[in-house]
């Protein structure tokens, strides 16, 4: 059953307040950035293959900033599309991917944005496990030359 962008942002806010702390008690802030050189080091590091994404030098991206001030996760979007969402492999599972996809989608909702959309590859299991949590659904099969 499809959900409201509404109540995919309030799932995923109470999930995450309900969220244990990190290991080390890290915590992390969400902000908002231009994409640069830091960004083009997280995706090449956190992609086995190289993805279809269309972000670049200069476009505006929401970062996951660590408490020393560095980029340490980040999504991408063309206005309801999610074109890129990229974390340092070694912060997998801390909870960051979720956090971005939750600002975004606070964002979107403040801007009267019906929808959130991202194309996920068939073999990401655990990408289609987060979104399927947070209440995506699969509205539409499609299979891009780049997938």
């Amino acid at each position: 059953q499809a959900i409201t962008l509404p109540e995919a942002v309030a799932r995923a806010l109470q999930e995450m307040s309900q969220a244990p702390p990190t290991k080390d008690g890290t915590k992390f802030a969400l902000a908002l950035g231009v994409y640069g050189a830091r960004h083009a080091e997280i995706r090449a590091a956190a992609y086995p293959y190289t993805p279809a994404c269309g972000s670049s030098n200069g476009h505006e991206v929401l970062n996951c900033l660590a408490p020393d001030g560095s980029v340490v996760g980040y999504i991408a979007m063309w206005d309801d599309y999610a074109d890129d969402l990229s974390v340092e492999p070694r912060l997998h599972g801390l909870g960051i991917a979720k956090a971005l996809i939750c600002g975004v989608a606070r964002r979107l909702h403040k801007q009267g944005q019906p929808y959130f959309r991202l194309d996920v590859r068939r073999c990401n299991l655990p990408a289609r496990g987060l979104y399927s949590s947070l209440g995506f659904e699969i509205t539409e099969r499609r299979f891009p030359g780049f997938y």
